[in-house]
């Protein structure tokens, strides 16, 4: 995601001269608008999620951190096979 992050496709988009046609020339100007557009969305997603699954791991460890303490004995060990 950082090597995404700040990169666009606007480096393909060159010329109308370059494609020898203006319609060939709009067509990849067109995807390269629309593809770096998706990939900014879908960059923006990622981080949301991973800030959501950090906090989520977060509270898991301060659950089994608090747990800690009031356990023992393991109560899976019952069901482990020797």
């Amino acid at each position: 995601m950082a090597d995404q992050n700040g990169s666009a496709l606007s480096h393909l988009d060159r010329a109308e001269s370059v494609y020898g046609h203006s319609r060939l020339h709009e067509s990849m100007e067109n995807f390269c608008d629309r593809w770096s557009y998706g990939i900014g969305i879908l960059t923006e997603d990622a981080e949301a999620i991973g800030d959501v699954l950090g906090k989520v791991a977060d509270a898991y460890q301060a659950a089994d951190q608090a747990a800690t303490g009031r356990l023992t004995t393991d109560p899976g060990e019952p069901a482990v096979d020797d």
